[in-house]
């Protein structure tokens, strides 16, 4: 059994959606109780090995929604020690930014310059994306990058899965769909102006998938 202050520190740090819904997992671990459980309650993880059909898949990167790029790249260039890796303006309405921790060692002890971090940019992990917004939006989280081995593959199986895959590989983005709100866009209009430079970037070639609760899930091919 952990030790109680471990217990604590370790609901302290759930997120609250999850806390929220506590109650309700441990009556399903628990479908046999007849009075409603005493709480606190640590329930520790369980789960066997993978599927071996996700050996590969790595969480590349978060993106947010932010009002002022320079501003974020103070922030976490120097408050908190993340490389700028490269800034991408799609249109006059839109731009995107990429930054990270040099991963040659921990940050601090090995160098890396920003074009080997831009090369390596889908062989890496805990990047963040930052897009840029006219339109303050209702929230700034604006998606989670995948990486995968194949993703024609990791297609097919989100499909045999039932997974809400909200744009296929190479298909057009759906101007109505959460995607154009997501990156940043303010309308439909500023959304269509800025197709040639997400084409230019690449993002036509990749998947964006749904969990239940609507967030986006953007799935790139590791190069």
């Amino acid at each position: 059994m952990l030790p109680n202050p471990i217990i604590l520190f370790a609901l302290s740090a759930m997120p609250n959606t999850f806390a929220c819904n506590l109650h309700n997992t441990v009556y399903k671990l628990h479908p046999t109780l007849t009075t409603p459980p005493t709480y606190p309650i640590f329930i520790p993880g369980a789960d066997g090995p993978a599927d071996p059909a996700t050996l590969g898949y790595t969480l590349n990167h978060h993106a947010l929604l932010v009002s002022n790029l320079t501003q974020m790249r103070e922030f976490y260039g120097d408050v908190l020690g993340m490389r700028h890796l490269f800034t991408f303006e799609v249109n006059p309405h839109s731009s995107l930014m990429f930054m990270g921790h040099a991963q040659d060692g921990k940050n601090g002890t090995g160098f890396q310059d920003a074009d080997t971090m831009f090369m390596e940019r889908r062989n890496r992990e805990g990047l963040m994306e930052f897009l840029s917004y006219a339109t303050r939006p209702h929230s700034s989280f604006s998606h989670l990058g995948l990486i995968v081995p194949d993703i024609q593959a990791a297609q097919a199986r989100m499909e045999a899965k039932g997974v809400n895959i909200v744009k296929r590989v190479d298909d057009a983005v759906d101007p109505n769909s959460s995607i154009p709100a997501a990156l940043g866009f303010p309308d439909r209009m500023a959304f269509e102006e800025g197709i040639p430079g997400l084409q230019a970037l690449g993002f036509y070639g990749n998947m964006i998938i749904a969990d239940q609760d609507g967030n986006l899930l953007e799935v790139l091919q590791q190069n």
